[in-house]
């Protein structure tokens, strides 16, 4: 109840399923956590992901590379 009630004031959810039986022989469970990248972090993705694409480096406002 702590953890859900945390992901849910972030704006996130948590989803719990018996395990996939290919995965495991059917024993066990799947715990799945999602929470939403802020627009920072966001921001740093999509950056990461076009210096992939394009070979430029990101640079935040002090000059770092990110």
């Amino acid at each position: 109840a702590i953890v859900r009630k945390i992901l849910e004031d972030h704006g996130g959810t948590i989803e719990l399923h018996d395990a996939p039986a290919v995965a495991t022989g059917g024993t066990g469970a799947m715990v799945r956590m999602v929470l939403p990248l802020d627009d920072n972090a966001a921001a740093v993705v999509r950056g990461k992901t076009a210096e992939k694409n394009s070979g430029a480096r990101q640079t935040d406002k002090t000059g770092s590379t990110l």
